[in-house]
């Protein structure tokens, strides 16, 4: 079975927003619809899924963030773009996933909490227990980042990208790899130059 939805086999975002929408609705176990393998013979419509080539499999990769992000939203909009990020950098460079986020998690705050202070503030809150008494919400996101940062480094994380031997020659290239759409992420969306600035920053 497939859905024939995929204009010339590559599943955009209305394909990512239907596995989506079975994630939030609880769906457990989600089996794709049938694709298209890298054969002439293995399918007759242009509009079934391939499996194959890197536009194609870019448009899995966005199917997969969404199906997670549907997964654990409960009710929320997550925002999934470090991740994005992060794996167009591991992606390049084959670095640990958990060592990317620490590194660059930080710098994406930094972003958005110049726009939108209210939810780097209330991260600082949760999590780190920071005290809201006399202090404006961008104080207040400022000093979430640095804890952030804090307890990165009191449990040995890596702090920037040069610690796995990345310099900015390939800045371009993880840019284009992050970039799923012409924006990404929810809180803030993202463009194309936010995420050379985030990757820049994140040296």
């Amino acid at each position: 079975m497939t859905r024939n939805f995929s204009l010339n086999g590559i599943p955009g975002p209305d394909v990512a927003a239907y596995y989506r929408r079975r994630a939030e609705g609880g769906v457990g176990l989600i089996i794709t619809e049938g694709t298209i393998i890298n054969h002439p013979a293995s399918a007759a419509d242009h509009n079934v899924p391939r499996f194959f080539g890197e536009d194609a499999l870019n448009g899995w990769a966005h199917i997969v963030n969404e199906v997670h992000g549907g997964l654990t939203a409960m009710g929320v909009s997550p925002d999934w773009s470090t991740h994005l990020i992060e794996h167009a950098v591991s992606a390049v460079h084959d670095i640990p996933h958990g060592g990317g986020i620490a590194i660059i998690a930080p710098h994406w705050m930094e972003h958005v909490a110049a726009i939108r202070p209210e939810k780097v503030a209330q991260f600082g809150v949760r999590v780190f227990d920071l005290d809201r008494t006399g202090k404006t919400d961008h104080q207040l996101a400022a000093e979430a980042i640095q804890s952030l940062k804090e307890f990165w480094k009191s449990i040995g994380a890596p702090t920037k990208l040069s610690d796995y031997g990345i310099d900015d020659k390939e800045i371009e290239l993880m840019t284009e790899r992050a970039m799923l759409a012409d924006q990404i992420g929810s809180y803030v969306p993202l463009t194309r130059e936010d995420v050379r600035r985030i990757l820049r920053n994140s040296l």
